[in-house]
């Protein structure tokens, strides 16, 4: 049921009208400015994150558990050692690489990104 659930809102997300102006889980570049966040505080070997932080890292950490239990299959595929805070990586660098599709909803960034950089 959970995965059945999942698909749902993973399809829904990409589905979503380009011209949408608010997206249930947020855009790229809302995101993006939430892990640059993250990445600045981890980095920084810091014992606490911001709220804009967190909130990327509970997304992310959802995303990357579905993601590495291979519960949905992927047009992708990482590698066995892949950390959060690469996977993290992974969205910032192609999200600052494509600009242009930052008002597009989250989840289609994300498996851009990891489809680009995983390929199988």
């Amino acid at each position: 049921m959970m995965r059945v659930a999942l698909i749902a809102v993973v399809w829904l997300a990409l589905v979503a009208p380009a011209g949408a102006q608010q997206y249930p889980f947020g855009s790229v570049g809302a995101y993006a400015d939430d892990c640059i966040d993250f990445a600045r505080e981890h980095e920084s070997g810091g014992r606490g994150y911001s709220d804009d932080a967190m909130f990327c890292l509970s997304y992310m950490r959802s995303f990357f558990d579905v993601y590495t239990s291979f519960l949905l299959r992927w047009p992708s595929c990482p590698p066995p050692e892949l950390t959060m805070p690469a996977f993290i990586g992974t969205f910032l660098d192609w999200s600052s690489r494509n600009t242009d599709q930052w008002e597009q909803p989250v989840i289609r960034g994300i498996v851009a990104a990891i489809t680009e950089a995983y390929p199988c």
